[in-house]
């Protein structure tokens, strides 16, 4: 049995409308406020919190959400998600997505914060219904150390597996270990020093819509 620092599970249904909690557990440094309505759109917003403050040497979190039939939820983070040094295991943070027919999912975690001499490694999979929407994003900074170094931590290591109707259609695998790799060239983080990522997954998306974004 695996052992979690921190377990999030959350089952989020449409009623007439508005969405709910259906079920909703968690134990351990993982945490979940209770849900925001910010219009009278029905989509709930989830806070996920970590009441520790931030990852440590060998944690591991979980984290499975289902989103119903034709359910509409937006999660985010309380602030930014700090990994500290981890000299001996990497701290490993997965989670399950789920969206039913005709969800709608935005996923918005706060920047990840890579401090000196972490090691962190995440995978995400989302399993989608041909009929729903997902839109995710992440931002990953040049990490923190006392002497002011970017780029200090040992590895972050980012995985996303997307599949539409149990078939694969997005594999997204970002590792950065500065130790080893020209961080700052080409091919990395060439020059800049923040890396954000947005994946957007509905059949609304089309060639005339990508035009305009790129314009």
């Amino acid at each position: 049995m695996e052992q979690w620092t921190g377990v999030l599970h959350l089952n989020a249904e449409d009623r007439k409308g508005k969405t709910v909690a259906k079920n909703v557990y968690y134990q351990g440094a993982f945490k979940v406020m209770r849900p925001v309505y910010h219009d009278d759109s029905g989509r709930a917003c989830y806070y996920l919190l970590n009441p520790g403050g931030g990852y440590l040497d060998g944690d591991r979190y979980q984290m499975k959400i289902v989103v119903g039939e034709n359910a509409k939820l937006t999660l985010t983070t309380q602030g930014a998600t700090k990994v500290y040094k981890t000299p001996n295991r990497f701290a490993y943070q997965e989670s399950e997505i789920s969206l039913q027919a005709g969800s709608y999912l935005e996923y918005f975690p706060d920047p990840l914060i890579a401090y000196q001499n972490a090691h962190y490694k995440q995978k995400n999979v989302f399993r989608m219904d041909q009929s729903a929407t997902l839109l995710y994003s992440d931002i990953i900074t040049p990490g923190w150390s006392p002497e002011g170094e970017r780029f200090s931590y040992k590895t972050v290591q980012l995985l996303n597996e997307i599949y539409m109707d149990d078939e694969l259609v997005v594999y997204d695998h970002l590792h950065l270990k500065p130790a080893l790799q020209n961080i700052r060239g080409l091919g990395f983080m060439e020059g800049f020093t923040h890396l954000g990522s947005m994946f957007v997954v509905c059949k609304q998306m089309n060639s005339s819509f990508l035009d305009q974004l790129y314009s």
